[in-house]
């Protein structure tokens, strides 16, 4: 078919109420049927002559990708409609037709947005994923799981260098057991920091398929989880000053919860009170007390939860002699 019978195919279609359009080996329109004028609301006039893809992107009312294609955007009657160009050679031009592809963006649009918040759960929650490939050696990850600029079988290297001595052996024995045997696994890792510091995070391993090697594919999460183990350090230094304090002071501590009626108490205080009194505490409310003072002891507790304030008072320890 040649290109002068093209137009005429495009009039033949029109009349059947297809929309087409007939565009030389130049891309430029030579005809569009009625149909097609009216999917983009343009009148004949206003689109031979002119290149078809500099034309959609100039009368439409937005342009985007769906894959590897480009669409447009048109209001119709009111409602949008996401056109997509189809090319079918004809000769020596070919023939257009735009397809209605709204349903498919939508779509599209709703996976984007789901990927959208996704991706900022992880990134606010410092969670990286990340894919190993052990056929190739290489590591795939995220921008929230590692700062490291290098990629590939690179990063692998890249990462088992900054990894903390300990920790190398046991990160390389998950990895070669998931890729050799498949299964899950979790470990705590310390990367050494550009600053000199310590990045602690909780990784998350699975396999994932077959490879043609026999070996598996490895999925993961890698969480930051540095001011939790800050915090926790801190908490145990803080910890360990209070028993020194505590012992050089010779000073006991008890712990009532109201709600559960839980107990604790220090290595301190239970030297302090001694196997009778903590005998009758676990049994009897106030029982590590003498029996004279346990008014006064109950009513400086009551003076505290109801003014949530320090009392301090004077008593006497449980002694089954009364000493």
């Amino acid at each position: 078919m040649s290109s002068e019978t093209l137009p005429g195919l495009v009039t033949q279609l029109g009349a059947a109420g297809i929309a087409a359009a007939a565009v030389g080996s130049d891309n430029c329109i030579l005809r569009a049927n009625k149909p097609f004028q009216l999917q983009l609301g343009l009148e004949e006039t206003e689109l031979v002559g002119h290149g078809l893809p500099e034309r959609l992107g100039k009368t439409a009312r937005q342009r985007a990708a769906l894959g590897a294609q480009v669409i447009y955007r048109y209001d119709q009657a009111g409602a949008i409609a996401w056109l997509r160009p189809t090319s079918t050679p004809v000769g020596n031009g070919f023939l257009i037709q735009l397809m209605n592809v709204t349903p498919e963006w939508a779509v599209f649009q709703k996976l984007v947005e789901a990927v959208e918040v996704r991706d900022g759960l992880l990134r606010d929650a410092d969670i990286g994923m990340w894919r190993f490939d052990p056929d190739a050696g290489t590591f795939t990850v995220s921008d929230p799981s590692t700062d490291l600029s290098e990629s590939g079988a690179h990063l692998l290297a890249a990462m088992t260098r900054t990894l903390h001595p300990a920790d190398a052996d046991k990160e390389a024995e998950i990895r070669n057991r998931i890729t050799t045997a498949g299964g899950s696994g979790t470990c705590a890792l310390r990367r050494r920091t550009e600053d000199g510091g310590w990045r602690h995070t909780l990784v998350q391993y699975c396999s994932g398929r077959k490879l043609p090697s026999g070996k598996y594919e490895m999925f993961g999460l890698s969480q930051n989880i540095t001011e939790l183990i800050e915090a926790r350090d801190r908490a145990s230094v803080m910890s360990e000053r209070l028993e020194i304090a505590m012992s050089a002071a010779h000073a006991g501590v008890y712990e009532l919860d109201l709600r559960t009626s839980e107990r604790w108490t220090s290595p301190q205080f239970r030297e302090l009170a001694g196997p009778d009194a903590l005998a009758r505490f676990a049994i009897v409310p106030f029982g590590l007390y003498a029996d004279e003072d346990i008014p006064k002891v109950r009513a400086g507790w009551d003076d505290v939860l109801r003014a949530n304030r320090v009392i301090s008072t004077d008593a006497r320890l449980y002694r089954p002699k009364g000493e």
